[in-house]
């Protein structure tokens, strides 16, 4: 079982298939520096990627990136923090 600071990769396909669920295009997982835990951050179409890291990275360390619009299984494989090509807007 692979587990990065105590997030379990069936917690991630949960978080995972809640945003996509929900219809958000993006996924971040937030560490928090103050409790240790981690929790989904997700972004909805309407919200620019670029900013929303900004806005968390100010209080929070931003662990992970996951493209909902790609297969979990594809992104759950490698290393954890994901780039894309997003435009800031």
């Amino acid at each position: 079982m692979i587990r990065t600071y105590g997030t379990t990769v069936e917690e991630l396909r949960q978080w995972f298939e809640d945003g996509e669920q929900d219809g958000n295009d993006f996924m971040l997982i937030v560490h928090s520096l103050h409790n240790g835990k981690e929790f989904p951050v997700f972004v909805s179409p309407n919200r620019s990627l670029p900013k929303e890291r900004k806005r968390w990275r100010k209080l929070y360390k931003i662990v992970a990136e996951y493209d909902l619009s790609r297969p979990f299984s594809e992104q759950s494989d490698s290393f954890r923090t994901m780039s894309f090509d997003v435009q800031e807007t």
